[in-house]
């Protein structure tokens, strides 16, 4: 076999092993809805709204996340829509948080202000959604108490 060919032969090993490698690097990618946090506003502004979502990488090759999207509820009714597509390296064995802001309507923040004061208790807040990870999307539904 010429010297040209067990070139080309090892290059193209190097890259199927390599997308292999990040395939199964993107499934072992764990996603967390952690919370929502309230910043304050500036001036006459609402208040921005993020949901925490935590990153967890076990593999021993970065991930490379595309996107986040998906559904956020409060208490079985929808809240709003979420999404982020920069796209974000996950260290290999590591983990980051990932903050995305939220919009919401007038009407939706005062109605649930509304709730929060009247009923003092806590709110289930639920995010269905997918991640794009590694070209492989990984669905995410999760339900935390705020």
């Amino acid at each position: 076999m010429k010297p040209g060919k067990i070139l080309l032969f090892g290059v193209v090993g190097l890259f199927v092993y390599s997308l292999i490698a990040k395939a199964q690097a993107g499934k072992k990618l764990n996603v967390m809805f952690r919370t929502l946090r309230i910043l304050k506003p500036s001036g006459l502004n609402l208040p921005t709204i993020q949901a925490i979502f935590s990153l967890q990488n076990p593999s021993s090759q970065q991930i490379i996340l595309k996107s986040i999207v998906g559904d956020l509820y409060l208490n079985g009714k929808h809240l709003s829509n979420v999404s982020d597509f920069k796209q974000i390296t996950i260290p290999a064995n590591n983990e980051i948080d990932l903050p995305i802001n939220i919009k919401i309507g007038l009407f939706d923040v005062l109605s649930n202000i509304k709730n929060l004061i009247n009923n003092k208790k806590k709110f289930a807040v639920s995010f269905e959604g997918n991640v794009n990870a590694e070209n492989i999307v990984i669905p995410i539904k999760q339900t935390i108490s705020v």
